[in-house]
């Protein structure tokens, strides 16, 4: 006997269809989804290991501002070059816009240490601020480029926060990964910005100590030698007075992920520098 095959009506095709549409959609939406969220945070992790590191690399370096060989027992820390004012040796801050003004906050800071331990400042060992005869390695700073975080490897002096034809910057940060959106170093207090990105106050500042008056201010000692805190017609510190400045940097370091600007992260530090400064006004 032949039995009769009874195949699927239109009807039913049709709706098998949609049906297998509707599965393999959500498949690749959770597909899609799932991508998306790995992306996110592979730029996420790489961001923050990025500025991580650059605030690190910054901390550790900047803390060594003003090391000097020759501070050995029964020494005389104001015959420290390192901190020298006539030399201009103690840490500045310039803006990468206009690089030998001196501003605070700044995207640039500058300062130089005894790398060797010899006691002389390499780059400055005739005791001028030119090249001539000297090895110029102990200069140093970090500065704001663009979108790009540079350390100066040598250079000659603590004045110029531009000057290729004697320093020597690289790229600490690279670009095609980051963009650094913001870098700030201040010697004072600086206040919480509400953002996008939310950046959180940095209330420590520079202080300074008239030890002959034994006075202390909350203020670096070149403010303190044009101010006049008391209101006696004389500033805090005058001509003759012995000084130590307590020197203490605020960094903020702000940046985003090049394949996703939603994706930003905010660094902050606050370094007080190993070697206090002393000095006759």
């Amino acid at each position: 006997m032949k039995t009769k095959q009874l195949g699927f009506t239109l009807i039913e095709i049709l709706i098998s269809l949609v049906l297998g549409l509707i599965v393999v959609g959500g498949t690749l939406s959770i597909y899609i989804s799932s991508i998306r969220s790995s992306i996110d945070i592979s730029n996420s992790a790489q961001l923050n290991y990025d500025l991580d590191s650059t605030m690190q690399l910054m901390v550790n370096d900047i803390k060594r501002a003003g090391h000097w060989g020759g501070a050995i027992a029964n020494s005389d820390a104001t015959n420290n070059i390192f901190m020298s004012t006539t030399l201009n040796m103690n840490i500045q801050l310039r803006n990468f816009a206009a690089p030998t003004t001196a501003v605070d906050p700044a995207n640039c800071i500058l300062y130089t240490y005894d790398a060797d331990g010899d006691g002389n400042v390499d780059g400055n060992n005739d005791g001028d601020l030119d090249d001539v005869g000297d090895d110029k390695n102990e200069f140093y700073g970090f500065r704001l480029n663009g979108n790009t975080v540079q350390m100066r490897l040598a250079g000659e002096s603590t004045n110029d926060c531009d000057d290729e034809d004697n320093d020597t910057w690289s790229a600490i940060t690279d670009n095609t990964k980051i963009n650094i959106t913001r870098l700030t170093f201040s010697l004072s207090a600086t206040t919480a910005v509400a953002g996008p990105p939310s950046i959180p106050a940095l209330p420590t500042s520079t202080q300074c100590l008239n030890v002959t008056t034994n006075t202390p201010y909350t203020m670096s000692c070149a403010t303190a030698a044009t101010t006049d805190t008391d209101g006696d017609g004389t500033n805090n510190l005058i001509a003759g007075d012995t000084a130590t400045e307590v020197r203490q940097i605020n960094i903020i370091l702000t940046g985003q992920s090049v394949d996703d600007a939603s994706v930003t992260k905010v660094s902050t530090a606050t370094i007080k520098i190993r070697n206090d400064r002393v000095l006759t006004q």
